[in-house]
């Protein structure tokens, strides 16, 4: 025969919900470290991490791929040259692009050079022969993933 204490498991759970409700909850307290913080690079570090951040800026420059990062470095003062070969600057299809003024094509057999103006700003792209000069009203692509950045001022490759 099975003996039984008498008490079933839902009353033997139950006791013990009723013993933990009667816990006292503690109050609420800010934790306190008695422990000085630890420094783990120090002040000598720390200037010499910056004194050769800022030769490696400026004996390697730095590439802005952003405009809006780049409009906010002019603003403080910072001047850049893009350069941009014949080549990676393209007649724009479906109207999209931005607006240039043809001035002259120059044609050279198999490929034309046209000579045009944007923005107050000469820009040469190269084609493949036309048989006819575009019209005035043309627009215009660059392939920003050809395009460098120079310093205006020492002319060094921002790349």
């Amino acid at each position: 025969a099975l003996v039984t204490s008498g008490r079933t498991s839902r009353t033997r759970r139950r006791d013990r919900r009723q013993a933990s409700e009667r816990l006292a909850q503690m109050p609420y307290r800010q934790a306190l470290n008695p422990l000085a913080p630890v420094e783990p690079v120090s002040a000598d570090q720390i200037e010499a991490i910056h004194h050769t951040s800022l030769r490696i800026l400026e004996e390697k420059g730095l590439r802005v791929m952003s405009e809006q990062a780049r409009r906010l470095w002019a603003q403080a003062g910072a001047e850049v040259v893009l350069g941009i070969r014949p080549e990676n600057v393209h007649l724009a299809d479906n109207g999209a692009g931005f607006p240039a003024k043809l001035e002259t094509t120059e044609t050279l057999g198999h490929e034309a050079l046209l000579h045009t103006r944007t923005a107050g700003h000469s820009l040469i792209l190269r084609t493949a022969g036309l048989g006819q000069a575009p019209s005035d009203g043309i627009k215009l692509e660059i392939d920003w993933d050809a395009a460098a950045w120079f310093d205006a001022g020492t002319g060094q490759a921002l790349d």
